[in-house]
């Protein structure tokens, strides 16, 4: 070919970049698994590769799982329920649910237990203990440990708001952000290095930003841009030690694609710009968006269901998108970090909830995680 035409072509497509490959493990199918989904990996700010997922039957149960990767293997805790007889320390015997993790350190973290119409805060260290002296029941927790916060959206007398929480036994200090009786918080999202907390309001007149700085004493509506309004926000992730704030949102109808289509959102400095089309999103609550280690790369999932729901990534600097060759088919949802291995180099490690199967004979949801780089022993 002549050179001049190639150099053309490749001009003329400049957001495509060449495939990523890995080699994923699956790490879900085990006997304490079957008959249960993955669901909402959650990487652990850790020195290895940890994560907790949530196992579900979608019925009675949910249970919260803890992978870890030591040397070239992985090994699996999994969270007890209350230790009020032998079978229930294990998980067994008691219909409940442990949602929304939120890792605290390397080796703890809070969560939601619902049992019954109770939704309490509790905290794992090895052992679950409920954070008691809340006034009523709590939906969604975030951390900032650097400081010492934690935010919890959480029912008081004065309807559901978002609250932060720090001192002895994490209840010392509570500071109500917000006041409203028809707006629900939810998918908070903290920059460590500003303690700022940005979070979707959302009510039935439609979805805004909220967001709190260290220093507020309320809540306050978050960063505005002209085109924001004209999507239904669903979850936020802040880009650590920058204002930008990546997004998943509904396109509504009346637009292109109105009424069924998501797309990835960015928002920088006012300016509103859609970094990815076509998104797909599990059924029920959005997760957040997964940010690589250097906050530069979004991996998504591509809603093309004839292709098996590919991962991509996109470079929220320079529009490049690259498709990720990882194995995996049907994928569902994705969450993304960055180790160190033991030259000191950051690899991001990816885990996939992916459908069954090569051969299409298991319809679970399945668990699959690992380096998108060398990793030793792996």
């Amino acid at each position: 070919m002549n050179l001049a035409l190639l150099a053309a072509l490749l001009l003329s497509h400049p957001a495509q970049a060449a495939e990523v490959q890995a080699q994923l493990r699956v790490v879900s199918d085990v006997p304490e698994m079957v008959g249960k989904q993955v669901q909402s990996p959650v990487w652990a700010p850790s020195t290895a590769p940890r994560l907790v997922h949530e196992m579900t039957d979608r019925d009675k149960t949910t249970l919260l799982r803890i992978v870890r990767v030591e040397g070239g293997e992985t090994k699996a805790t999994s969270v007890p329920g209350a230790r009020s007889g032998r079978l229930e320390s294990l998980g067994a015997g008691a219909e409940r649910a442990d949602t929304g993790a939120a890792w605290w350190d390397e080796g703890s973290l809070f969560f939601v237990r619902a049992v019954g119409g109770k939704s309490s805060l509790h905290y794992f260290d090895g052992v679950p203990r409920e954070v008691t002296g809340l006034p009523g029941r709590v939906l969604e927790v975030a951390t900032d440990s650097g400081r010492g916060h934690l935010f919890v959206t959480m029912e008081d007398e004065g309807g559901l708001d978002l609250h932060r929480m720090s001192g002895q036994g994490f209840i010392e200090e509570r500071r109500r952000l917000t006041r409203s009786q028809h707006e629900v918080e939810n998918s908070l999202s903290v920059d460590r290095r500003s303690g700022e907390i940005t979070y979707v309001r959302t009510s039935q007149e439609g979805t805004r930003l909220g967001h709190a700085e260290l220093e507020d004493v309320s809540a306050q509506e978050g960063p505005t841009a002209p085109g924001l309004s004209n999507y239904e926000l669903l979850s936020v992730a802040s880009v650590q030690g920058e204002s930008a704030k990546v997004m998943y949102a509904r396109v509504p109808a009346g637009m292109p694609d109105g009424g069924s289509s998501h797309v990835l959102l960015q928002l920088v400095d006012g300016k509103v710009s859609v970094l990815a089309p076509g998104a797909f999103l599990p059924p029920g609550l959005a997760p957040s968006p997964a940010l690589g280690p250097e906050g530069t790369w979004v991996y998504y999932v591509l809603a093309d269901a004839a292709g098996g729901n590919p991962i991509r990534r996109v470079n929220r600097r320079t529009g490049v998108s690259e498709a990720l060759d990882l194995g995996t088919r049907f994928n569902q949802e994705i969450s993304v970090s960055g180790y160190a291995d033991a030259s000191g180099k950051m690899v991001p490690w990816i885990a996939v909830v992916a459908v069954g199967d090569a051969e299409g004979d298991d319809v679970r949801n399945h668990l699959y995680m690992g380096p998108l780089g060398a990793w030793p022993g792996w």
